[in-house]
């Protein structure tokens, strides 16, 4: 994904995560996010573990903050139900803010399981209070999210749409 950084240059999301101290992630496979995720793979500054599910990727994410690493999670939307009880269960009650980015499947059309996952998405991230940037409201870029999580250390959410 190519985001705009100050003064209009373009910025890759590998160089973003890296200029704001992101070198550690975890995510499962997404063909939203399929080419941020190679691009993340395919560098050595980022040491990216790619996960069977989305409980065992926070897992690792949440390991690697206990390390004092900053790090990154890496979801499709029709799983935030799962994520968001293990966010209840740990992150929250250890007061261990995530930085998780979402693909959101079920946006312009799509199976009912991901029609369903959609709505649901901002209702369950507002509840648990998570700061939600998304690309599509001007202002809000991803690197907007990083800067936010990194000042406030609160929840913070970007939202990945297809078409972005």
């Amino acid at each position: 994904m190519t985001v705009m950084g100050h003064m209009g240059q373009k910025m890759m999301m590998t160089k973003i995560l890296l200029k704001n101290g992101f070198a550690y992630g975890s995510g499962v496979p997404c063909s939203i996010l399929k080419k941020e995720i190679a691009e993340i793979e395919d560098t050595q500054e980022i040491f990216y573990v790619p996960a069977v599910d989305e409980g065992v990727a926070l897992g690792l994410v949440n390991g690697f903050m206990l390390a004092g690493k900053s790090a990154f999670l890496l979801t499709q939307n029709s799983a935030v139900g799962r994520v968001a009880d293990l966010v209840m269960s740990f992150n929250i009650s250890y007061d261990m803010p995530l930085f998780w980015i979402i693909s959101m499947r079920g946006y312009n059309g799509d199976t009912r399981v991901h029609l369903a996952s959609y709505g649901a998405t901002y209702t369950i991230l507002e509840y648990l209070n998570f700061a939600i940037f998304d690309f599509r409201i001007k202002g809000k870029e991803f690197e907007n999210a990083l800067n936010y999580y990194i000042k406030n250390k609160k929840n913070t959410v970007f939202l990945r749409y297809k078409n972005d």
